[in-house]
């Protein structure tokens, strides 16, 4: 919880109910690196291996999932009313 209190940190939560439109949760974790003047990567996280995504119009397929998931999360308000709901 303290980590949430920095600028740099935004704590949300995806529901278990969450909608996410017509298409599915994510099958793996994945980040998606835009780093200053370094082309953008994404690195997406398997049971075996690491995979290093550069293409642009893959990027922008992870980009797209990253900001459908981010509208169903609660506000990182509501996430951290909800942590403190469960803490108690």
């Amino acid at each position: 919880m303290e980590a949430a209190a920095h600028p740099n940190v935004n704590l949300r939560i995806l529901p278990f109910g969450a909608v996410l439109g017509y298409e599915s949760a994510p099958l793996n974790s994945f980040y998606i690196f835009d780093i200053g003047n370094a082309p953008q990567v994404v690195v997406v996280e398997t049971e075996t291996k690491e995979l290093h995504v550069t293409a642009s119009e893959r990027i922008l397929r992870y980009q797209a999932m990253f900001d459908r998931v981010s509208r169903a999360c609660l506000t990182p308000e509501e996430s951290i009313e909800l942590i403190r709901g469960v803490d108690t």
